[in-house]
């Protein structure tokens, strides 16, 4: 998926840049920032007012980065985001209305029409997650660990023996739910096709007293959905 991503990104490489340094400077600031707390409280035990001064100082400029830099990153990456979205639902119509008319007469106007909107979303939406939340939790990883490292390496050491199960349990959760999420917006889309042939039919289905038909045809791929999601729930509770 990442690699997806960064195709995607490609075209938008000035917005994706500025977006995730912001991301990088605020993880560094808001790390540190227990870091200078920390030194306040200890200058002010030892009553060394010059410390505690300079402490004030750096630690007061660090809480207004935090804040100027998270407002820039969220507006960064939201209008990173809107850019990508536009840029991969052109890219999409575009593709579909290149097809042949064979592909057309296979496929329901409804699955088609599913692939623009919530496929699109649910394949895009993950992207502003990942730079927020992967990439500025790496960034708090690789600052944190050195400032750990720093004041106490036994510690840190042993924060990792705790660390490395939840991380194994994690990417086998996640590739494990990767699978089933993409069988689910597939019955999905079939429901919503099934949908939009029986009410853009609708004077069809009425004639031939196939409204029971189609109902149960809906009701068949919505509770495949919603198996599949009562299962991934029960996966990522446990």
């Amino acid at each position: 998926y990442c690699k997806r991503v960064l195709v995607l990104l490609r075209p938008l490489a000035a917005a994706t840049c500025f977006a995730l340094v912001a991301v990088c400077i605020t993880q560094v600031l808001s790390v540190y920032l227990p870091k200078a707390q920390g030194d306040l409280i200890n200058s002010l035990v030892v009553e060394d007012a010059e410390s505690f001064d300079r402490d004030v100082v750096v630690f007061g400029s660090l809480i207004v980065g935090v804040i100027v830099f998270s407002a820039i990153t969220s507006t960064s990456v939201t209008i990173m985001y809107t850019q990508l979205y536009t840029n991969a639902a052109q890219t999409l119509f575009a593709a579909l209305m290149s097809q042949d008319i064979a592909f057309y007469d296979n496929a329901m106007t409804g699955q088609l029409t599913s692939r623009l909107t919530n496929d699109l979303s649910q394949a895009t939406f993950p992207i502003p997650t990942m730079v927020n939340s992967l990439l500025a939790n790496t960034v708090m990883l690789v600052v944190g660990t050195f400032v750990c490292v720093t004041t106490s390496w036994r510690l840190t050491l042993l924060s990792f023996t705790f660390l490395s199960p939840v991380a194994y349990i994690t990417g086998t959760y996640t590739r494990w739910a990767s699978t089933i999420q993409a069988s689910q917006w597939t019955y999905i889309s079939d429901a919503q096709g099934c949908a939009t042939q029986a009410l853009g039919n609708v004077r069809t289905v009425r004639s031939h007293c196939a409204s029971d038909i189609e109902l149960e045809a809906y009701a068949g791929h919505m509770q495949k959905s919603m198996r599949i999601g009562i299962k991934n729930a029960w996966g990522q509770g446990g």
